[in-house]
C-alpha cells in the first residue's frame, strides 16, 4: 500500500504564502528594472512631421489631377462610342 503525505492545513498556508512572496518580490525586481529602463529610453521628439505641411506637398499635384480628369473624359467618349456602335 502507498503511503501519502498529505500536507496540514498550516504547511499549505505558509508554502502558499512563501509563493505569493516571492512573486511579490519578483514583481518589485521586474518594475525596477522597467523603470531604470525608460528612465534612459529617450522619447524626445527629433522634428515636427505633418502631412499637412507644405514640405510634403506634391509637386505634380496638378499633372496628376490633369491626368485623371483626361482619363473620365476619355472614359465618356469610348462610352458614347460605344453606345453608338450598337
Amino acid at each position: 500500500m502507498m503511503c501519502l503525505d498529505i500536507a496540514s492545513p498550516e504547511e499549505r498556508s505558509s508554502g502558499s504564502r512563501t509563493y505569493i512572496q516571492q512573486d511579490k518580490e519578483m514583481g518589485d525586481l521586474l518594475e525596477a528594472s522597467t523603470i531604470e529602463r525608460s528612465k534612459v529610453l529617450d522619447t524626445t521628439v527629433k522634428g515636427k512631421y505633418n502631412i499637412w505641411r507644405r514640405d510634403f506637398e506634391n509637386p505634380n499635384s496638378d499633372a496628376i489631377v490633369k491626368l485623371m480628369r483626361d482619363q473620365v473624359i476619355m472614359e465618356k467618349s469610348y462610352a458614347s462610342i460605344a453606345k453608338r456602335e450598337e
